[in-house]
């Protein structure tokens, strides 16, 4: 979970990683206290087991980099889901 419950969150960087499980397995949150910032998701290796269907959740509210992110075993992308703008 990335949020900012208690000020600005940026610059987080999750490269060359594993994401497995969870309800999604990166989930970009945005609070009252501003926009996330320079979050950089990339080169990481996803499992297929997030509860909800959603290796990454992200929203228009979120300054993301997200490249190379690939399944473990099939190699194929991950996908981004948007939730929309909050």
């Amino acid at each position: 979970m990335i949020t900012q419950d208690h000020g600005t969150t940026n610059n987080v960087v999750f490269d060359n990683k594993l994401g497995l499980g969870g309800a999604c397995s990166v989930n970009m949150t945005p609070k009252p206290l501003g926009s996330l910032n320079a979050i950089t998701l990339d080169n990481n290796i996803f499992t297929n087991d997030s509860t909800l269907g959603c290796p990454i959740l992200d929203t228009t509210a979120t300054s993301l980099s997200a490249t190379g992110n690939v399944f473990a075993g099939s190699g194929l992308p991950v996908p981004i889901n948007n939730k929309g703008a909050n």
